[in-house]
């Protein structure tokens, strides 16, 4: 339990009932409405891919009951109680999740309390339907569990892109639904999966896709957030949340991360929302949601938008040469060395190299190599030690050598 967590005390009857309600397309889909009679907020509660209304029951209930005027759970098109009429035959896309589904929901909670004010909680994908919806502003302020962009590069998760492109992509190629024993979540529709898994190839995730204009939307959002993350999520780790956050440019996004020790047992990408943390993570979440409390649960991530920037040291500065003497180049992973050495320009020939081979010694120098080679032995024949005449002039000196004519 956090430090300002409270269990919470119920204060007000909880009415439940499942509601039917329609998309701008005609397709049905399924709620189930909690209603109360406080008279804080209505609470819109999106859920993760392939995960069922059911899982947020429980929270909707102890948000109504700490004062919530009503909250609505559903399930998107395809997936649990909203499935697909017989005969229909137009192909389900994850967009219309965010595009249609979303704003439905929104409709039909409205309708409850026409006017009121509205807040709403998304996991996973509920959070980013919020920058695609078109009603953000319809939001007094939006949590966000879980949320991340979905790109392989950004999981700590290794199996995840082998068991969606390798298992689930094939198998939602050759059936409408994807199973549920790969272990990759609740049944969705084929066309669905497949499109989340080409998403989650993509670095930017579907902000990648030419296709999906209308993730342009994400600038247009400027409802305060709150983005929750697990410290022991695979999914939703720092680089993949901060991935997608990145999107929201003009919101005032609140961004802190929960360990298991906070929650006394491991949470995951999809353990928040379970009863066994109802009194110890809950309570803060519902009362920045109700009462607008300021968020207590977690720790402040370490990456704020607009934080103080941490200054960088003070380069050293650059090596100078002693006046009158050639420049010095530095580098930043050598040391500095001298430039090549080359003769005076009065002596004729090419340039010479200088090796240095170690400290102490005297430089060897070496000719260069080319055709300018044979012009400074020409050059240099008479006074060189190694000219014929030279070494004449020696042998006659030496006893017992025979002096060689000269031609």
């Amino acid at each position: 339990m956090t430090a300002h967590a409270m269990p919470i005390a119920p204060l007000h009857a909880v009415a439940q009932r499942d509601i039917r309600f329609e998309a701008p397309d005609g397709f049905a889909l399924k709620g189930t409405l909690f209603e109360g009679g406080g008279t804080g907020p209505l609470l819109l509660i999106s859920s993760a891919t392939a995960v069922p209304r059911g899982l947020y029951a429980g929270f909707a209930s102890a948000a109504v009951a700490a004062g919530a005027r009503a909250a609505l759970v559903y399930d998107y098109r395809g997936t649990g109680g909203s499935v697909a009429p017989a005969g229909r035959r137009t192909r389900i896309g994850m967009k219309d999740w965010a595009l249609l589904d979303f704003p439905a929901a929104a409709r039909a909670l409205d309708a409850v309390a026409p006017g009121h004010t509205m807040v709403g909680v998304g996991q996973s994908y509920g959070g980013q339907a919020l920058g695609l919806c078109g009603i953000a502003d319809r939001f007094e302020r939006y949590a966000m569990v879980a949320t991340m962009s979905g790109y392989f590069g950004g999981l700590n998760d290794r199996t995840a892109k082998w068991r969606m492109l390798g298992i689930g992509v094939p198998l939602a190629l050759l059936s409408r639904h994807t199973p549920k024993w790969p272990g990759i979540g609740e049944p969705v529709p084929g066309a669905v999966f497949r499109r989340w898994a080409r998403w989650c190839s993509k670095p930017d995730y579907f902000f990648d896709d030419p296709a999906f204009a209308e993730t342009a939307r994400y600038a247009d959002v400027r409802v305060p957030i709150l983005a929750l993350g697990m410290d022991d999520d695979h999914w939703g780790t720092r680089r993949a949340v901060a991935a997608l956050m990145r999107h929201y440019s003009n919101a005032a996004v609140e961004e802190r991360w929960i360990s298991p020790e906070e929650g006394g047992s491991p949470i995951g990408h999809l353990g928040f929302f379970r009863s066994r943390f109802a009194a110890t993570l809950w309570p803060d979440l519902i009362g920045w949601l109700v009462e607008s409390r300021p968020a207590a649960i977690g720790r402040p991530a370490r990456r704020a938008r607009s934080g103080r920037q941490i200054p960088r040291p003070a380069r050293e500065p650059p090596h100078r040469a002693r006046p009158g003497s050639a420049a010095v180049r530095t580098c930043r992973w050598r040391r500095a060395r001298p430039p090549r050495r080359h003769p005076s320009p009065s002596l004729p020939g090419p340039a010479l190299r200088t090796r240095r081979r170690s400290a102490g010694r005297t430089p060897r120098r070496l000719p260069e190599s080319g055709p300018r080679c044979a012009a400074l032995c020409s050059a240099k024949s008479a006074s060189s030690a190694h000219s014929p005449a030279r070494r004449a002039s020696r042998r006659r000196r030496m006893p017992g050598v025979r002096a060689r004519a000269i031609p």
